[in-house]
């Protein structure tokens, strides 16, 4: 009987939502982070840098996904869609993999839309967060209307 309940409680932590849901997963990777928010902005900054030769954002979030997924599987027990999270230490992590220095700032209206390329998290409330590309996504501290919380503002510069 103890030994059934280990292997319950080892396929409920490792199997994503668990084996009566299951998590989408493709070839071991998150299906709904490969085209997430983070992702996505992740490769709208590395073009906006005119880095041409960077990956989108499927490539974006393997890579991601490589660097450790053991946390965004215990998340998944909780909800499914926890796969779709990016953390703040992995955009500066595959940032910093690709060639790029990460500048953490605090104020938004120190960025120059002609020189300044950066990936801001913004927060509207326990559900509601999302990573934007500076200056490529537009009306960015009214993203979510009156409740949009700038969270992090991450200013990129490509490593010579």
């Amino acid at each position: 009987m103890t030994r059934l309940f280990g292997i319950m409680i080892g396929a409920l932590l490792f199997s994503g939502c668990g084996v009566f849901k299951g998590s989408p997963k493709t070839h071991g990777y998150y299906d709904y982070h490969l085209n997430s928010c983070g992702p996505r902005a992740i490769s709208k900054a590395f073009k906006q840098l005119g880095d041409t030769q960077r990956l989108d954002a499927p490539d974006i979030s393997i890579q991601i996904q490589d660097n450790g997924n053991f946390w965004r599987h215990l998340m998944t027990i909780a909800h499914e869609d926890a796969g779709l999270i990016t953390c703040p230490d992995e955009v500066i992590e595959v940032c910093k993999q690709n060639g790029y220095e990460v500048i953490s700032i605090k104020d938004f209206s120190k960025l120059d839309p002609k020189k300044d390329v950066a990936l801001i998290l913004l927060y509207s409330n326990l559900l509601e967060w999302h990573w934007v590309c500076f200056p490529v996504d537009k009306d960015i501290p009214n993203w979510y209307g009156d409740s949009t919380k700038i969270v992090k503002i991450y200013l990129l510069k490509k490593v010579k």
